[in-house]
């Protein structure tokens, strides 16, 4: 018994002694050097440009992110990986060991330059458009108002908003709060939003595991906090990523204790935020119908789209101007530096005759259009593939639930 206080004792103490690294790396490596307050003036900054392109500066930036997973790999194996063992004591004291390294890394690197994300720029331009300029980010642009001090800031400056009304009206209420304060002031504001989100994303994530595998909560929630990768995009890059996971996560969560209809409205909350979550919608329907039969599901249903669509409706009222307002197409000329961007500059000499490897996503319509809708269907169709493999594997559990 007490050479197990004391192996639960040294795992803990390795939890906060990782935490301590990656609160350190996360400083060191990231804020002190990016520091908001140095560069904030300095528009649509990468980490090379920051550094002028140095070696040092590429060493740096490889090094603390190889550190960062290393400390985070060694919290999980050597802290919280054996949980399962832990006293209901160890388990709070844990639990309370990773929320504040989570509350930790998150303000360390709130006073960071968003390098290499101009996203949380644009988000003020857009609630600035809204708030400032009575203009509909939804249909409207930020080269309308090249005056603006932000507008330099902004990558995407003929492009509508591609986000959901939810997101639009959190921008409109943030920038009304901060708009006379200093740029700085609104962009630590707008981060503050992606911690907030960040936060209600981990509480439902461990409200589900203590709901449905309670020996994984301390793993599971470990696994999202501490990521290094969610940290940086979240409070470092200030993306409202979060703000979306946070509805997807009380979605999985009211789903776990059978409350299809508040789970069906997190996600389509989560839709007027971002698209993504509407990928949850067919999956709690397909599980309410197993729980429910048939008579009853179709009351859910009923309630659900009644609701559903009444908050939808109310949100993109402010936002309409014509079908437009629901076409994701504009999401076609926003990338600059992924796969599809490789696949265009070799699509672009057969489909569109352009061998110019500058030329811009608009300048290439066939190109565009293929990789858009061929990216779809190709999605479209897995993800039907595992919608019949959950229906089968239903009814499989209706016919033999032992």
């Amino acid at each position: 018994m007490r050479f197990s206080i004391r192996r639960h004792s040294i795992q803990l103490a390795v939890v906060a002694a990782c935490g301590a690294a990656i609160t350190l790396l996360f400083h060191y490596g990231f804020a002190a050097r990016y520091s908001l307050a140095e560069f904030g003036d300095r528009h649509r900054q990468s980490f090379g440009t920051l550094t002028r392109y140095s070696n040092e500066g590429a060493y740096w930036f490889i090094g603390a992110i190889f550190a960062l997973f290393v400390c985070y790999a060694l919290g999980y194996w050597l802290g919280v990986k054996p949980s399962p063992h832990f006293t209901p004591l160890l388990r709070r004291w844990a639990l309370a060991l990773i929320v504040i390294g989570g509350v930790m890394f998150n303000l360390v690197l709130l006073p960071m330059y968003p390098a290499d994300a101009s996203d949380v720029y644009d988000y003020i331009m857009r609630g600035r458009m809204q708030a400032l300029y009575g203009l509909n980010p939804m249909e409207d642009v930020p080269q309308q108002v090249a005056g603006d001090p932000f507008y330099r800031f902004v990558s995407w400056r003929r492009t509508p908003s591609a986000y959901g009304p939810a997101w639009e009206i959190l921008a409109h209420v943030t920038t009304t709060f901060t708009a006379d304060t200093s740029r700085n002031t609104q962009v630590i504001a707008y981060k503050l939003l992606a911690v907030a989100g960040y936060g209600v994303t981990a509480l439902f994530i461990a409200l589900t595991l203590r709901q449905i595998a309670p020996r994984r909560l301390l793993v599971g929630t470990y696994l999202f906090m501490w990521n290094p990768l969610v940290i940086y995009m979240t409070a470092g890059g200030g993306h409202n990523d979060t703000v979306m996971t946070a509805c997807m996560a009380f979605a999985v969560y009211a789903l776990s204790r059978r409350w299809y209809v508040a789970s069906t409205l997190g996600a389509v909350l989560g839709v007027l935020v971002k698209f993504i979550p509407a990928l949850l919608l067919p999956i709690i329907a397909l599980v309410a119908l197993r729980d429910l039969g048939v008579r009853r599901w179709l009351r859910y249903a009923l309630v659900s789209a009644l609701i559903g669509g009444a908050v939808a409706v109310v949100m993109y009222l402010p936002y309409w101007h014509g079908i437009d307002t629901l076409r994701t197409e504009r999401r076609a000329f926003m990338y600059t530096g992924s796969v599809a961007t490789v696949a265009r500059h070799w699509l672009m000499p057969i489909l569109d005759g352009v061998t110019d490897l500058s030329t811009s996503a608009r300048e290439t319509p066939n190109s565009r259009a293929l990789l858009a809708n061929g990216t779809l269907v190709i999605f479209g169709l897995y993800y039907l593939s595992q919608l019949i493999m959950l229906l089968l594997a239903n009814q499989a559990l209706t016919l033999n639930p032992a």
